[in-house]
């Protein structure tokens, strides 16, 4: 058992650790995705016990991330977000794997991977440097698609903002 620093309470690890092999993490959603939405996107692969929005970007400094997820009161700068999806089954949330570069929307194609998954992605894994700080992750896609199939890019954001940091990874489905 281990403590929480925020709140007081006890963790199992072993069911926190089981927890993560049924999870999967969803990159690129826009930001007008709901529950709903994405429920309807994994429902073929098994039952869902849960969806958690991350990395929304607050329209009022004082709010906080969570209630601005919950509200959709989100920047009129950001254009998407992540999440997290529990499925009730650790079957379905490899099988969901079969989603990942699925696009769910226009422009929008999704990063999905487990969220327990530690592999060595470093090895296809390119960092890209001197981007522009308002680039979308399609634009350094398009620039990519000549090297190889690409597994997902992701860009570096300011945590507060939303505002690119300048440089991202490229990740590809092998090693060319």
């Amino acid at each position: 058992m281990a403590v929480s620093q925020r709140k007081k309470i006890q963790i199992n690890q072993e069911e926190e650790r089981l927890k993560n092999d049924r999870t999967v993490f969803v990159g690129n959603l826009p930001i007008t995705c709901n529950k709903k939405k994405l429920k309807s996107f994994f429902k073929e692969y098994g039952p869902i016990e849960s969806v958690r929005f991350r990395s929304v970007i607050p329209a009022e400094g004082t709010m906080s991330k969570k209630l601005a997820a919950i509200k959709r009161k989100i920047h009129p700068d950001q254009k998407n977000i992540n999440a997290y999806v529990v499925f009730k089954d650790e079957r379905a949330a490899t099988k969901a794997l079969n989603r990942n570069g699925a696009q769910i929307a226009d422009g929008f194609r999704v990063r999905v991977d487990l969220a327990s998954e530690t592999s060595s992605r470093d090895k296809r894994s390119v960092f890209v440097g001197n981007l522009p700080y308002k680039v979308e992750d399609s634009a350094v896609e398009d620039h990519f698609l000549d090297c190889g199939n690409i597994v997902a890019v992701r860009i570096v954001r300011d945590q507060l903002t939303g505002v690119g940091r300048g440089f991202g990874y490229v990740l590809f489905e092998k090693l060319s």
